[in-house]
């Protein structure tokens, strides 16, 4: 399910300082004994049901150091099998929120087996999945223990669920349809790879089915008029301890589109285009990045739009030295963290050094978090030329809603023209629009100007921009 920071205006932390601990279950039966078919085209399905315990876990994981309700799996696998078939296994739990609210039946799912952490998924609907291809028995043995681990993000209530686990076998010699599913090779950063590899010139898309992805490094998609999908409850995330520069998926070929995907917890950004060309980023939901949502460094001619994008420490949408890009309704809201973080800023769409961008019907409210009145919904800004960079030009803003309804207001302004570069004798912008945009609640009416060339050509008509 989805995840906020801002739960009714009360963080998590305070949520759990309210809770009493719940207490850890165990499912309905227990244990459960599965072998994995010897032949190809068999479907085994092992089903349970548990009830997991109220509490909070803000680490996207169960780690036993929360409530949780567990069930074991006894897998074996025959020796030889995985010579004869490729096995797909599907751990999944699915729950009808016991709250009224879904934000206060936040569920996570955690496989471990024995070697580790299988994955966890912490997605944004009530069903919750991890997927694996070929699970080992344990060192020495035909028999490996998995443990199904369900938590609650933010439980209030206790919370039924139902698990299963299904097991599909396909042939060793088997090979991928179209469009080409990742999890036919598994679902990790070495699945997707193998995905992008198989792409032909009869079929260029690679999809993402429903379950949970664990990365160790960034995706970098390098092939050329690529389509990269998700289908629903599809969430790339990434190990533990990863460390990345740039994308946890990065675009770095012409004509790549990216879509219905969710991505979480990125240790740097969720999607990063560099000098990407002929690009499309829709409909996917980036939240919880250690740094930005989406960053477009030095890129040209792509369309951002129908993006969800929250809870990222950094601004929302980020455009760096990019030409000729459309950011179109997109829900952009809750981005930023402390300063004390030096690359955290917090604004939800900003075109830096950018031109001929077109910033139309965003919705984007509750922005920079942790730096109240700093940072703004909308931003365009320049560093004054310096470095060879561009000056930023030819911007529409157009139809957006800016605003911010917390008790304790955070966004600045929803529309500004100028940063700290540009301002004074650093104002440079020029050939801006600012049109039918409505904003309410923010802690500054209106529109800054501050950034603007003396005699810049600005238009403004039919906004309406109010402040606290």
């Amino acid at each position: 399910m989805t995840r906020s920071r801002a739960i009714a205006l009360i963080s998590a932390a305070a949520v759990a300082a309210l809770l009493p601990l719940g207490t850890g279950h165990a499912s309905t039966p227990q244990t459960q004994s599965v072998t994995v078919p010897t032949s190809a085209g068999v479907t085994v399905t092992k089903t349970w049901t548990g009830t997991i315990p109220h509490g909070v876990n803000q680490a996207s994981r169960c780690d036993g150091t929360t409530p949780e309700d567990s069930h074991q799996i006894d897998l074996t696998v025959p020796t030889g099998v995985y010579s004869k078939v490729t096995a797909q296994f599907t751990f999944t739990i699915k729950w009808t929120p016991s709250t009224a609210s879904e934000k206060t039946s936040d569920e996570i799912l955690t496989v471990s087996g024995p070697q580790g952490q299988v994955g966890s998924s912490d997605g944004s609907t009530t069903t919750e999945q991890v997927g694996a291809t070929n699970l080992p028995a344990a060192k020495g043995s035909t028999v490996g223990k998995y443990v199904v681990r369900a938590c609650g993000n933010l439980n209030v209530v206790d919370q039924p669920y139902t698990g299963t686990l299904v097991i599909k076998t396909k042939g060793t010699g088997s090979t991928p349809g179209c469009p080409i599913s990742v999890s036919s090779f598994g679902h990790d950063l070495a699945a997707a790879q193998k995905a992008l590899a198989s792409v032909t010139s009869s079929c260029r898309t690679i999809v993402f089915t429903s379950g949970s992805y664990v990365f160790n490094d960034k995706f970098l998609i390098g092939v050329t008029s690529v389509n990269v999908t998700g289908e629903p409850g599809a969430v790339i995330q990434p190990a533990a301890g990863t460390t990345i520069r740039g994308g946890l998926l990065q675009i770095a070929a012409d004509g790549v589109t990216i879509s219905g995907l969710t991505i979480a917890g990125s240790p740097r950004m969720g999607i990063e285009g560099n000098r990407a060309t002929n690009f499309t980023i829709s409909g996917n939901v980036i939240r919880n990045s250690s740094n930005l949502g989406i960053h477009l460094l030095r890129s040209r001619t792509g369309t951002v739009s129908n993006n969800t994008i929250y809870d990222n420490s950094s601004n929302g949408i980020d455009l760096h030295g990019s030409t000729y890009v459309v950011i179109k309704n997109n829900k952009v809201y809750h981005n930023g963290a402390s300063r004390a973080v030096v690359p955290n800023e917090g604004n939800g769409i900003i075109a830096y050094c950018s031109q001929h961008i077109d910033i139309l019907s965003n919705t984007i409210y509750n922005n920079s978090q942790g730096q109240p009145g700093v940072r703004d919904a909308i931003r365009l800004s320049d560093n004054a030329q310096q470095n060879g960079e561009l000056p930023t030009r030819y911007v529409t803003v157009d139809g957006n809603l800016a605003y911010d309804n917390q008790t304790q207001g955070t966004q600045n302004y929803a529309v500004r023209i100028g940063g700290p570069s540009n301002t004074g004798s650093g104002a440079d912008l020029n050939y801006i629009t600012v049109t039918n945009n409505t904003g309410y609640g923010n802690l500054s009416a209106g529109i800054f100007t501050g950034g603007l060339a003396p005699g810049a050509t600005f238009t403004q008509s039919n906004n309406d921009l109010k402040g606290r």
